[in-house]
């Protein structure tokens, strides 16, 4: 990533995803900010097919700008980018949690003629997350063979996530971020992840490196466990208790002297 040239920058970043994705296995790439978004999704569309992967995208911004700062690229505009170059399609795009004063007018314009999905923090409050995301699984799946998480953690309330150079009040709990992320890895063919705009300087005793690397470790966990239950015909149950299925796990209550065989 050569200091100072982003057009180098995300070249590499597409180019080290893309020979990742060839080999089979699920890039997980940790931001940095969300420019390099564009790189990250269109490097395994590159290897799965342009237009056959769809993106699920929490954040607080929608990162739907044109020109800012006079340049096509930064943070606030890889989406864009991603769907005029044809790597995903605008009307596979689910974009969850978003809040605030932005984007303008305009821009949500051009984001309705792209048929784009955006699940605002207001809609969430009113119908639920799990009813909005049940939703936005459905659209996902629909025509495409992928789907590519994509993470900003600034989709929680800065209270959760301080760490980061765009918070925004009133976004998702932490804990709603983990079993989202978890359902998404779980429910859906993902074929990519990136986790980005966690910003250390800005953060407060680690608490949004922490959940950071959650929400990794949950996506992971959440494939691999998927994954198995494509092997062996299984199906993980969140209602079970956490040793539920392990053999010596007895009544769940402590034996009395009394009760023990002689």
């Amino acid at each position: 990533m050569p200091p100072g040239d982003i057009l180098a920058s995300l070249a590499a970043l597409e180019a080290a995803v893309e020979k990742v994705a060839r080999s089979g296995a699920v890039p997980v790439v940790l931001g940095g900010d969300h420019s390099i978004a564009f790189p990250d999704a269109k490097g395994v569309a590159n290897v799965l097919g342009h237009g056959r992967i769809s993106m699920i995208h929490f954040d607080a911004h929608a990162d739907t700008g044109d020109i800012e700062f006079g340049s096509l690229w930064g943070h606030g505009q890889p989406m864009r980018r991603l769907i005029e170059s044809g790597a995903l399609r605008g009307d596979r795009f689910l974009q969850i949690g978003l809040r605030g004063y932005w984007p303008p007018p305009e821009t949500l314009d051009w984001m309705a003629e792209r048929a784009m999905r955006s699940y605002e923090m207001t809609e969430i409050t009113h119908r639920g997350l799990e009813e909005c995301l049940t939703e936005a699984f459905a659209i996902a799946v629909d025509e495409c063979d992928g789907v590519f998480l994509s993470v900003d953690i600034d989709v929680c309330d800065p209270g959760h996530a301080p760490g980061t150079g765009t918070p925004e009040p009133g976004g998702i709990t932490a804990r709603q971020l983990l079993d989202s992320v978890r359902r998404v890895c779980l429910e859906l063919p993902v074929v990519g992840v990136d986790v980005v705009e966690v910003s250390p300087p800005y953060d407060h005793a680690d608490i949004t490196a922490a959940l950071a690397n959650r929400v990794v470790l949950e996506a992971l966990s959440a494939i691999a466990r998927r994954r198995r239950d494509a092997r062996d015909g299984t199906a993980w149950n969140p209602l079970l208790p956490l040793l539920a299925e392990r053999p010596d796990r007895g009544t769940g209550r402590p034996e009395r002297p009394d009760q023990r065989e002689r």
